[in-house]
């Protein structure tokens, strides 16, 4: 895109650093993204997203779109991979709802229960992890 040729040009040029050219990169792509996932482009989307996330691994934005493309392709241990690694950064309502989401398109839904536990406990005192483990109990029952 233009914006990232700009931005590869004031790299260059020493202008910007390194890390203010990945983190504003891996915004664009997720962007770009965004605009291939309307005009149903997503094999594109999906290649975009992982370019963002290698820049910016981090970007829950880019985490859940990407994991929400997984989903609708039935690629669940995939998507779970990526929501998994993004939760590890920072866990977020959005990754939360992603990973019920997740579960609910699931036939055999204990099959993820024990994965969302461990989810849950790499931040056992966010509370975004607290809100998991009781979506969890509620779908146990």
């Amino acid at each position: 895109s233009k914006a990232i040729h700009l931005l590869e040009q004031s790299l260059r040029k020493r202008q910007i650093d390194k890390a203010f050219f990945r983190h504003e990169t891996a915004h664009i792509l997720c962007e770009e993204a965004r605009q291939l996932i309307a005009q149903h482009r997503t094999d594109t989307a999906i290649a975009q997203l992982k370019e963002s996330l290698s820049r910016r691994p981090e970007l829950t934005e880019a985490s859940v779109l990407l994991a929400q493309l997984l989903i609708t392709r039935d690629e669940l241990g995939k998507a779970l991979g990526i929501l998994e690694k993004s939760w590890k950064f920072m866990p977020h309502a959005t990754l939360r709802e992603t990973l019920l989401k997740l579960v609910e398109n699931e036939k055999n839904k204990k099959k993820f229960i024990s994965s969302l536990q461990k989810i849950a406990k790499i931040h056992p005192e966010h509370e975004e992890s607290e809100l998991l483990l009781r979506d969890v109990n509620n779908i146990v029952g």
